[in-house]
């Protein structure tokens, strides 16, 4: 597990904001097999969250740490993509 879950899953049912999270949110939508959306609304049951926050929540970490795990030529790939996505080149 990255360090950016780790921090993730140990402030699980604190109040407050979690790390990284972004000042303005965007929806997204992803599917899921059934029996990881029924564990995402447990995990989200269990610590006061809604399943949508909860995901965000996952994912944004989930994302955090593989870009921390990319090596070098996946990073100049991936900072390159991420610069034509801002600059409107889909």
């Amino acid at each position: 597990m990255g360090n950016s879950m780790e921090r993730l899953v140990s402030g699980l049912g604190e109040s407050g904001a979690w790390p990284g999270a972004p000042a303005a949110a965007r929806r997204l939508e992803a599917a899921l097999p059934g029996e990881l959306a029924l564990e995402l609304r447990a995990l989200a049951a269990a610590f006061g969250s809604s399943s949508e926050d909860m995901a965000g929540k996952l994912l944004g970490a989930a994302i955090a740490d593989a870009w921390e795990a990319l090596d070098d030529g996946q990073m100049l790939r991936a900072t390159r993509a991420c610069r034509r996505l801002l600059d409107g080149d889909d």
